[in-house]
């Protein structure tokens, strides 16, 4: 902890604050898929939120649950336009960061989930295979007398909406991008 400089305003005083880190942690499928390893997530965020620090999570779907709505999505249909199958596949992480967001919320921690377009990430056009363009991280930015660590933010593997609206999927790898 640190004291404020008033050595320009006499008549101030000193102002006491202490500097905040700003943490991004990322989780796989594997440490979300299910119910007990979403807790443990939960803790895990609970305990960096509690020294101090502002935590943006980063989750993927839960599991092998993207491998699964791939596989459905074949048994369905042989015909798998882009733009319907980045819907069913970013629902995965849609659903594990919600389940996560409850999580912490039962542990006493204040959280909300953004999709990637929430989170203001823009992608290009590629259907299921997006690449990110630009990054406005205005909603999980902290700001100034609001910290930001009680509003730990889980961000599913991008499901980012490109200029024109449409959600896009950056594949398999894609929340390794959105954490760096």
């Amino acid at each position: 902890m640190a004291v404020g400089n008033t050595a320009r305003r006499p008549e101030a005083s000193p102002v006491t604050w202490c500097v905040v880190a700003l943490i991004v942690q990322k989780f796989g499928g594997t440490s979300v898929a299910d119910a007990e390893r979403m807790r443990e997530v939960a803790e895990h965020v609970a305990r960096t939120v509690r020294r101090g620090n502002q935590v943006v999570l980063v989750v993927s779907a839960m599991g092998k649950e993207t491998d699964e709505l791939l596989r459905l999505a074949g048994e369905v249909s042989a015909v798998q336009p882009g733009r319907e199958m980045d819907m069913l596949v970013t629902a995965g992480e849609r659903k594990a960061m919600a389940l996560v967001c409850l999580a912490l919320h039962n542990i006493g921690i204040d959280s909300e989930s953004f999709t990637g377009s929430q989170a203001g990430f823009r992608t290009d056009a590629n259907h299921r295979n997006a690449k990110i363009l630009e990054v406005r991280p205005d909603r999980v930015t902290p700001t100034t007398g609001t910290p930001r660590s009680s509003r730990c933010g889980p961000i599913g593997s991008v499901p980012p909406w490109t200029r024109e609206g449409f959600p896009w999927w950056e594949g398999l790898k894609g929340s390794r991008r959105t954490t760096t």
